[in-house]
């Protein structure tokens, strides 16, 4: 009995997993455009650090952090805390959930 009931607690969680994945707004391509726009260089060398740094960034504005605070404090190869801001810009826009 107490094998079935965790097998179905199991399989809710699984349910709900499912369908809470809808609710994320995660736009990865949104989140390229836009750094694009912005004067970063998307290719194929980076933008797999991009998304990384991106979706990096979405717990600490879900933290409360802006964007500019993010910039000064956030190591991103290369980036002033300018560009790195505007990143956190983007990822703010494009890829964290809203809150």
């Amino acid at each position: 009995m107490m094998g079935r009931r965790i097998m179905c607690s199991v399989a809710a969680l699984g349910a709900l997993g499912l369908c809470g994945s809808g609710v994320a707004h995660a736009d990865e391509q949104g989140y390229l455009d836009y750094a694009t726009n912005h004067g970063a260089t998307v290719n194929g060398f980076t933008t797999p650090i991009l998304l990384n740094a991106g979706h990096s960034m979405c717990p600490l504005l879900a933290q409360g952090q802006s964007p500019e605070q993010i910039g000064q404090t956030f190591f991103y190869p290369g980036g002033s805390p300018a560009s790195v801001a505007m990143l956190a810009r983007g990822a703010q826009q494009e890829l964290c959930a809203p809150s």
